[in-house]
Parts: structure tokens; sequence; C-alpha cells
């Protein structure tokens, strides 16, 4: 990662591919504002939307435009990460078939098809602009709840190798023994992560899909905090319908 503010600035001036006049400031991530994404378009309008350079200012939503700026998290890509990954993906591919051959996993699944599955994956999630199109679409659906929070993206300053965001606060789980909740706090707190968790499901087929520990944190106001929408999926009518099914299923122990 770049050690110095300068070496941001260049990162993100060739990650743009054109220079922007005006560099990221550490004070004020959000000065110039920011493009919001329509969640109703389908993922590659969406990431349409998030290239689009506008004239005109802000598309949607309220700009964080006061001086003296916003505490903001900058998620930098290391350099040279992805030919890394196109490397380890190669041995990967190359041994293959004798994983396939000699190993209980290859007796159980095909090998192949695990590795393609990966890279597609490992591609998406190395790409920010696909990260930052997700965490739109999450911020859009809690922007007005109060028990759950999502970050806002600062698209001005978020290219496909630095993802640019709003500083939310929050604990961790392994840190929630210690405050000593009461068993109404933390029915609470339960009950906000599974509207976290679920209600993106049902309501617009969309799935955190990367929701270990380290990525929800808690408030000491009962709020929960999503973050690293690296991985989201997407259901149609019919899958969300066998979730539902299978979740009532499990309820009255009928699986």
């Amino acid at each position: 990662a770049p050690s110095s503010r300068e070496g941001l600035e260049t990162r993100e001036k060739q990650a743009k591919g054109q220079d922007r006049g005006q560099g990221l400031d550490e004070e004020d991530p959000g000065r110039n504002g920011r493009r919001s994404i329509d969640p109703g378009h389908d993922h590659a309008a969406e990431e349409e939307l998030l290239h689009r350079k506008t004239e005109d200012g802000v598309r949607g939503g309220e700009a964080p435009d006061q001086a003296g700026g916003e505490k903001a998290v900058v998620k930098v890509q290391r350099p040279h990460l992805l030919q890394l990954v196109h490397g380890d993906i190669s041995i990967l591919k190359r041994f293959a078939r004798l994983l396939q051959n000699r190993t209980v996993i290859g007796k159980l699944c095909d090998v192949q098809e695990i590795i393609d599955v990966f890279e597609r994956q490992i591609h998406r999630e190395l790409d920010y602009l696909t990260e930052a199109v997700n965490t739109e679409a999450f911020y859009r659906e809690f922007c007005e709840d109060e028990d759950v929070i999502v970050p806002r993206v600062f698209s001005d300053y978020t290219t496909r190798e630095i993802l640019t965001m709003e500083y939310v606060e929050g604990i961790r789980v392994e840190e929630f023994e210690s405050h000593n909740y009461s068993p109404e706090a933390r029915s609470r707190y339960a009950g906000n992560m599974l509207t976290a968790i679920f209600r993106p499901l049902f309501e617009r087929g969309l799935f955190h899909g990367d929701p270990h520990p380290g990525n929800i944190l808690f408030q000491d106001d009962f709020r929960v905090v999503l973050i690293d929408f690296g991985i989201v999926g997407r259901f149609d009518q019919k899958h969300r319908r066998l979730v539902a099914e299978l979740m009532v299923a499990l309820r009255e122990r009928d699986v």
C-alpha cells in the first residue's frame, strides 16, 4: 500500500486514467460530494453508473460537503496483487488433474469447477468498484433505518483499486462479552443483526455473502453495523421463497 498521501494520490490517478485536478484530502474525503448508485439497476448497469463521470455534481442523496471533512476509511489494494493472484491460480490449474485423481476432495467434487468459481469470485473481490456498488445497494436499504448502519461510499474517491467510505465505529463480537449486556440487550442486538442479514434478502434478493464476526460491529445503542461487501449474492423471487420455506421448516423442526 502507498506509504504517503502523495503515493495514494498517484495510485488514484493511475487507476482513474486521468488527472482529477484535486487530490484525496485526508481530512475531507467527501469534499466534492458523491454520486449515488441506483440498486434498482442490474449489476452491469450499476457498475456503468459508478464509472460515469457527471458534470452537474451530486446524483441523489446528500453530499458530505462541510469544510473540515469527515472521517473515512480508505482500502488500498497492494501493488501487483492481481499478478500474484494470477500466478497462484495458474499453479492451482496445473495441479487440478492431480488433485482430481489422487485426493479425497477429487472423489467428492469437481476440482476444476472449484478453481473456476474461485477465480471468478476473487476477481470480483479485487475490483473495488464492484464492492462499492454492493455497499451502496445495502446503504440504500438501511439509510433510514435506526437499528442497522451501512457506511456510505465516497464515489469520487473510489476506483478499482481504492475504496473510500465513511468511518463507522463499533465493537467486534469478541469484545461483546466484556460489556456484560443483559439478556434483554443481547436479544435486541440479535434481532437487529437478523434484520441486517435477512431483510435485504427477502425484500431485494440481496444477501451478504461473508457475514463472519469480523464484518459485523455493535454500537452501544443496540445498533448493528455491516461492513465489507466484497461478496454479495442475489436471489430471484423463486429462491427467496425457497429460503423462506427452509427457515419455516427449521423453526418447526420439519426438515
